[in-house]
């Protein structure tokens, strides 16, 4: 995944069980970390209004202090203890040439 720096990044994540059936409540978090783990930033998540999909939200003023290389971030779910986590995603950081001004 790319991201130019000081853009906003937004995706979206559909939680299924085996069945593909809807998977709600618990709880969900998600941080971006550099190579030395590093944590840089925590993703706002929000339900959205299908059951069992979230929004994964970092604010321009949150990715404009990434540095330019390669980040890291999974996201992890707590399910009443039951603890998975999501394969880990690159995040290629690029510079932005328009920005500002």
């Amino acid at each position: 995944m790319k991201l130019k720096r000081g853009d906003t990044l937004t995706f979206l994540v559909n939680r299924v069980d085996e069945l593909g059936q809807p998977i709600t409540g618990g709880t969900i978090k998600s941080h971006i970390r550099n190579h030395m783990e590093k944590k840089l930033a925590s993703f706002t998540i929000t339900p959205t209004n299908e059951l069992g999909q979230y929004e994964f939200t970092l604010s321009p003023s949150i990715t404009s202090a990434f540095p330019i290389g390669i980040l890291f971030f999974d996201i992890e779910f707590n399910d009443n203890g039951v603890i998975s986590s999501s394969e880990t995603t690159e995040l290629i950081i690029e510079k932005d040439y328009t920005y500002g001004n």
